[in-house]
């Protein structure tokens, strides 16, 4: 049914590429050539073709007015569409009709089980083959992937029309059978806590026979690592903090560590070793401890689901939603979907988060603590002294004070005593806690050399984390040096700003916006001084002068043509100082309606003619293009009359010169 609808879309655009004059049989030779792709984005419709794109060349028209004479000339009706878009650089985008959907639940109940029959193979005979499992070594469900592909693709060709015989073989003999029932056996053991070897590699084996130590051998070993790790969390019922975020969570994990051992022998995880390995690798280390900190990181959906699963956390605590992995995840919304997976976990009491966060602000959780310094939480902060290497507070008529003067290591201790508080550490307790808290080396770390200091932030680096050191550094009253190394963990970006076509981009935009805004610099007054002397007075037009400019509001371009008139008074102009007039006045920011009054108001003050006409004809002003109501081809013409083109006779010469 869709197969069918594509094809008939494709058909009505090629008739009406055909109905304008730019069919090329080179470029589009028939109708099958007409690609349609699905957005990523549903705002964009259902489908989008670059058909306009790839007639722009033979039809020598800009991919845009192409596209939107396709549009309005293309029948939507015929082809169950309800709207039909042309966007720059020259996209269509086509929105389908919901009756489509109708139409093929209509024919799903007329048809039944007959529904998707097609009749391709043309009752050609085909044989096929396919066996069971086939453990040739250790047994798993992959096994049966042989039947399971054999059965599916038999179902799937006799759909489409071939006569189809199967061969099943089930294998019920041989070596393959023997270690399928070594394999069950070894499982057995295993079940009963006793010794076993799932490999007969003597190499292995002899290597440590004798040092005393049972060898385990396993297909997998990071997935035993975690399985093992599972076991080892499920024989203590201790408090265990789970932290997340896109920025600071090992700030957090070591704020909140602080406070939690104030109280309890706490372990936490060592460094930021906050992956599917380290986070197995720290529970692993319990021994006689009362409470666990686990930092936990990720960069995909479901990396969050295991490690909460491993650990099964009492307390989860998400420190904001940032841009971190946004070019794995896609969005913030995504990012907070993984985040949240931090909850997967059976024994959760609690979630910690901030409130401040616009994302994390919308979360619905039945035991949900919040922490905030402008939007009402549990636990907010106020009456902030933020100073460069301290600051205090007040948490709930509580006074705080904190060795380390950045308003993101505020939220780091409101959350630390959110935390505090529901484990039952007291406020004094935890006042102290964070009084005496230790920074992790390298992050924001005060090196004080006498009358240099240092702050160093070299821990590790995101976007967010640089942009926070930078607050913390602008703030310092005497002078400024920065370090700024390379970032080489962009990934969460979707770009490499290291590749060799980004290496030079700030340069040459330097220089392409030195060329451009050129004009703020130059005085229009030099190209206005090379004058001739004529005894006729008659109007003199110049017109189609090209430009090109920026608009101050949003810095993109916008372009057409300037058309100037004057009525000399004894003096003229050489034509290319009209076009240099112009230029001056074109780059630089600006806007249309400024740069026409600017033109006149030059050639009247410079030249004393006795009139001034100037119009302007954008073709296109870009930032209504790209953004906002997005409506190109748009033309905007101003037009500025001076001296005697104020009278209406002389406007309409210069209406008929124009023509």
């Amino acid at each position: 049914m869709l197969n069918k609808l594509m094809n008939a879309i494709r058909k009505e655009i090629y008739e009406t590429i055909e109905k304008l004059g730019y069919l090329d049989n080179q470029v589009i030779p028939n109708q099958d050539a007409i690609v349609l792709e699905t957005p990523k984005d549903k705002n964009f419709g259902d489908y989008a073709t670059n058909v306009a794109m790839r007639l722009a060349r033979v039809a020598r028209k800009a991919p845009l007015v192409i596209a939107n004479e396709i549009c309005q000339n293309l029948d939507i009706n015929k082809i169950l569409l309800s709207k039909i878009d042309a966007v720059a650089p020259g996209f269509i985008n086509l929105t389908l009709d919901l009756n489509y959907l109708s139409n093929i639940i209509n024919k799903v109940l007329t048809e039944g089980s007959s529904f998707g029959s097609l009749n391709i193979g043309e009752k050609e005979h085909i044989c096929l083959e396919y066996v069971s499992a086939n453990p040739t070594g250790y047994l798993h469900v992959g096994h049966g992937r042989g039947a399971a592909y054999g059965d599916s693709l038999s179902r799937i060709l006799k759909k489409a029309g071939y006569n189809v015989s199967r061969e099943h073989y089930v294998n019920d003999a041989g070596n393959q059978i023997s270690n399928l029932v070594i394999s069950i056996y070894e499982r057995y053991k295993e079940l009963f806590g006793l010794d076993i070897i799932l490999d007969n590699d003597t190499k292995i084996i002899d290597k440590y026979k004798d040092s005393g130590a049972t060898i385990v051998l396993v297909d997998d070993t990071i997935g035993c690592l975690q399985k093992l790790a599972k076991h080892k969390r499920s024989l203590y019922d201790i408090p265990v903090i789970a932290i997340t975020g896109s920025v600071g969570k090992t700030s957090v994990k070591d704020i909140i560590y602080s406070v939690v051992s104030s109280k309890y022998k706490t372990l936490c995880t060592n460094g930021n070793l906050n992956n599917h390995i380290g986070v197995p690798l720290t529970i692993l280390e319990l021994d006689k401890h009362e409470a666990l900190i686990l930092e936990m990181g990720m960069n995909h959906a479901g990396e969050l689901h295991t490690l909460s699963n491993i650990a099964n956390p009492t307390v989860s605590v998400i420190t904001n939603i940032g841009t971190a992995h946004i070019g794995n995840l896609g969005s913030r919304e995504n990012i907070l979907k993984a985040k949240l997976e931090i909850l997967d976990g059976v024994n959760h009491d609690a979630l910690v988060i901030n409130n401040d966060d616009d994302m994390l602000r919308t979360v619905k959780y039945d035991n949900i603590i919040t922490v905030g310094i402008d939007n009402d939480s549990d636990y907010m902060a106020y009456d902030i002294e933020d100073k460069v290497f301290s600051s205090s507070f007040y948490i709930n008529d509580e006074y705080v004070k904190l060795p380390v003067g950045s308003r993101a290591f505020v939220y780091n201790a409101l959350l630390a005593y959110a935390v505090g508080r529901k484990l039952g550490i007291t406020p004094n307790e935890i006042k102290d806690a964070l009084k005496n808290f230790k920074l992790t080396p390298h992050r924001l770390e005060l090196i004080d050399m006498g009358k240099i200091k240092i702050i160093d932030d070299t821990y590790n680096a995101s976007m967010d984390s640089v942009k926070n050191a930078l607050g913390l550094l602008s703030r310092v009253d005497n002078r400024k040096v920065f370090i700024f190394g390379d970032i080489l963990e962009l990934d969460e970006y979707g770009e490499d700003i290291h590749r060799e076509g980004l290496v030079e981009t700030p340069d040459r935009i330097a220089r392409m916006y030195e060329e451009i805004f050129a004009g703020m610099n130059e005085d229009v007054s030099v190209h206005l001084q090379k004058r001739f002397h004529v005894e006729d007075n008659q109007m003199i037009l110049e017109k189609d002068i090209p430009f090109y400019s920026m608009c101050e509001h949003h810095l993109l371009p916008f372009f057409g043509n300037v058309h100037i008139a004057y009525v000399p008074n004894g003096e003229v102009l050489g034509l290319s100082k009209l076009a240099r007039c112009v230029e001056v006045f074109a780059k630089r920011p600006q806007l249309q309606e400024r740069m026409t009054v600017q033109i006149a108001d030059a050639l009247m003050k410079e030249l004393n003619p006795k009139g001034v006409m100037v119009m302007v004809e954008a073709k296109e002003h870009m930032c209504m293009t790209m953004r906002g109501v997005k409506k190109p081809g748009t033309k905007t013409i101003t037009s500025v009359a001076r001296g005697c083109f104020e009278e209406d006779k002389m406007q309409e010469a210069f209406y008929r010169m124009m023509r």
